[in-house]
């Protein structure tokens, strides 16, 4: 009987030991969740605040406009880059091995870090050009619809 209870209640430096470093089982099993609840998160809220600036964007009439809508779509590509670099980050971590003839392994950084700091150079850079654009286009003078579109952008 006391081996069903001590099986269901770690014990006392058990739970420490767990509270402070975690088991690697339970980081497994959070990044699992994490990343499957995350990967539809992201890939809703992505397409909902597309769809939010485009309807803002048409407010203003540069939806049609072709420098608009190609930048848009460059940036929207971007993102779903970004959001699968961290994919790969998250599954194989910030450190890589690779192991040579000689059966000796040398530790790198994930090359993938690399790429998603490239790429969130290039999608900043994109959004400044989405700026530009919507200020250079825009129909009206109503600064409050211009603040609107340029806060869904993440501008002020």
């Amino acid at each position: 009987m006391s081996t069903k209870s001590s099986t269901k209640e770690p014990s006392k430096e058990k739970a420490k030991a767990t509270k402070k470093t975690g088991t690697k089982a339970t980081k497994t099993v959070v990044k699992t969740v994490k990343k499957e609840a995350g990967a539809e998160t992201n890939a809703k809220m992505l397409e909902k605040q597309a769809k939010e600036i485009l309807a803002i964007a048409e407010q203003y009439g540069v939806e049609q406009n072709f420098l608009f809508l190609t930048t848009f779509k460059r940036y929207q590509v971007q993102l779903s880059i970004l959001n699968e670099l961290e994919k790969k980050i998250d599954e194989s971590g910030a450190l890589v091995t690779k192991e040579y003839v000689k059966g000796r392994e040398n530790l790198y950084t994930n090359p993938a870090i690399r790429e998603y700091n490239n790429t969130c150079t290039s999608a900043n850079a994109t959004v400044s050009i989405l700026i530009k654009i919507i200020k250079s286009l825009r129909n009206g003078d109503d600064d409050e619809q211009e603040d609107e579109l340029l806060n869904a952008l993440g501008v002020k």
